[in-house]
């Protein structure tokens, strides 16, 4: 768990791998739903956005192509950011910590 980070982030950053979204989930209830102090949706607590979210309740298995494709997102706006297109930019989705 995080201190003020999302799930979504921690797994973006090696920090999490997408099988520990149930103690996430899990520390989301024992804290009331404000793990952080203020209450905070779970959708919020895990970084998704409302379509992400209902598809991940939805099929479960879809979590780690959730996690995929915000890492290609990251990347793109990262590699625009930095503007070198010489660069070899990281690929997350070939981060083991990140199942697929």
């Amino acid at each position: 768990m995080s201190d003020g980070g999302t799930f979504l982030d921690a797994c973006l950053y090696g920090l999490a791998r997408v099988d520990d979204v149930d103690e996430w989930v899990d520390h989301w209830h024992n804290t009331g739903g404000a793990p952080y102090g203020e209450p905070i949706g779970l959708a919020e607590y895990l970084g998704l956005e409302p379509d992400e979210y209902a598809q991940w309740v939805q099929h479960d298995e879809t979590l780690s192509d959730i996690v995929v494709a915000r890492a290609l997102q990251h990347r793109e706006r990262t590699t625009r950011y930095i503007g070198d297109p010489t660069s070899e930019p990281v690929y997350f989705s070939d981060n083991p910590l990140v199942s697929r």
